[in-house]
């Protein structure tokens, strides 16, 4: 069990996910998790990563998504479904590390 703000949250699963080609929605996970922690690798320093929904598009002007990340940042997403969750960047390839818990 991990502690996600004030809950005890068992890790459903952890990994990285590549955008191999820009502007492309990329599925982060297939897991229905409550909570998933996202963060840009540290290599990504020059490359936003967006995520959203499948209709997620880092190339679209204005980026379309809920959240903007750029090297070494991070976000906790609250979810009913961590499987709805998508990426995409601006170049490729740009990775995330995830987590997502339950």
């Amino acid at each position: 069990m991990t502690l996600i703000g004030s809950e005890h949250l068992p890790i459903l699963e952890e990994g990285t996910k590549t955008v191999a080609v820009a502007g492309t929605a990329v599925q982060l996970t297939a897991i229905k998790g409550k909570k998933a922690y996202v963060q840009a690798v540290e290599e990504n320093n020059d490359k936003r990563i967006v995520i959203g929904d499948s209709s997620v598009d880092a190339t679209a002007t204005p980026p379309t998504g809920q959240r903007v990340l750029y090297a070494t940042q991070s976000e906790i997403f609250k979810l009913n479904d961590a499987s709805q969750l998508y990426i995409d960047a601006v170049t490729a390839p740009a990775t995330v590390r995830y987590t997502i818990y339950g």
